[in-house]
């Protein structure tokens, strides 16, 4: 069968190409063809859309809202730490809207070269390096933004960092693994579902609950939008 009735003509005639294809070479092979090129232009609306930003930024910093969440839970007297800051954006968003004094930190010797050029520096200092080598030292505020998937030892990680920093929070954005109920058609049909090829996990609250109690800090907020957690950790003590 190659049309779905109920659908109107121009959607039929819209998908009748594909629906033949399908006949002919099987429905799994017409989705993989499909998921391939829906990624390649997911990929192009990214680069495009960069284009148009200032400073070609990605246009999910203005549109999603999530530096708000952090900048919401950032006071003027905090310092603050943010891991993984690749271009700075958030960082200098953070510091230019709290007055808080930030250091954010990257191994991407680009990442770092390109936010110092931007000229957002105003009060924060970008280091080159690995935070799992940070110097131990006190932050009140530790964000983590779209990194904790990119490492693989979490829960090794976490531990040390909190011990190391001793923070009074985490402000933590990760990339939720059941945003569309394409993931789990791709896994299905054997496709690489993570949104990064370098993601070691892509996440349920379960199991970013899971990893973060290694640290001895419990949730005490969180939001899911467009397809991720937001969620911020405090101390036990700590209201």
């Amino acid at each position: 069968m190659i049309i779905i009735k109920g659908l109107g003509r121009k959607r039929i005639l819209k998908e009748l190409p594909f629906a033949l294809c399908a006949n002919v070479f099987g429905v799994p092979f017409v989705l993989r063809l499909l998921f391939a090129v829906h990624g390649l232009v997911e990929d192009s609306i990214d680069y495009i859309a960069q284009l148009g930003e200032k400073n070609c930024a990605h246009p999910k910093h203005r549109l999603t809202g999530y530096h708000d969440f952090f900048i919401k839970r950032i006071q003027a007297t905090d310092s603050v730490l943010d891991i993984g800051c690749g271009n700075g954006v958030v960082a200098c968003h953070i510091a230019q809207a709290t007055g808080a004094t930030v250091s954010a930190i990257d191994r991407d010797k680009n990442n770092i070269e390109c936010a110092k050029k931007a000229g957002c520096n105003s009060g924060v200092n970008f280091i080159l390096g690995d935070a799992a080598e940070l110097a131990p030292g006190h932050y009140d505020i530790i964000v983590l933004s779209n990194v904790l998937e990119h490492i693989e030892h979490r829960t090794v990680f976490l531990r040390n960092l909190v011990d190391k920093t001793t923070p009074q929070a985490l402000l933590i954005r990760v990339p939720l693994e059941h945003r569309h109920w394409h993931v789990a058609m791709k896994n299905e049909l054997g496709i690489d579902s993570r949104l990064d090829k370098d993601h070691f996990i892509e996440y349920t609250m379960e199991g970013l609950l899971s990893e973060v109690a290694v640290t001895g800090m419990e949730l005490k907020h969180v939001e899911i939008k467009f397809g991720e957690i937001w969620a911020e950790f405090a101390g036990k003590n700590i209201k």
